[in-house]
């Protein structure tokens, strides 16, 4: 890929949209990383990144879940390529958290800004 990295982090955030576009192969260099949603997630949070990969059972982590929904929503990796990031075995995991988390932000409004925060600060964390 031509040009120097800052120029490509620029471009990127500057014509990023949320899919890859099939007939576009080289869009998918638009995308944010997992790495790009998780570090954004865990400042916001106030969390440690590793506070995002691991599972406790029976505690909530919404970081978490906002890490993975993010994830899906912003790069379209599959489920299990998420599930990987995120040490989660099994897909069907990965497809609750994104519909939890999409049902959670269309009825808390809260969420949904802050889901929007988050989103618009991946967006433009590397246009410095």
């Amino acid at each position: 890929m031509p040009g120097s990295s800052g120029f490509i982090e620029q471009i990127k955030t500057k014509y990023f949209a949320t899919k890859t576009h099939k007939d576009v192969p080289q869009s998918k260099y638009l995308e944010p990383t997992i790495e790009d949603i998780r570090r954004t997630v865990s400042k916001v949070y106030k969390v440690p990144e590793a506070c995002l990969i691991k599972l406790r059972r029976g505690f909530y982590n919404e970081a978490r879940d906002v890490a993975v929904y993010l994830s899906r929503l912003m790069t379209g990796k599959k489920l299990v390529e998420i599930g990987a990031a995120f040490d989660i075995a099994n897909y069907s995991t990965v497809s609750s958290v994104i519909v939890n988390m999409r049902d959670r932000s269309k009825a808390d409004r809260v969420l949904a800004k802050k889901l929007k925060l988050i989103e618009l600060g991946i967006k433009g964390q590397r246009q410095t």
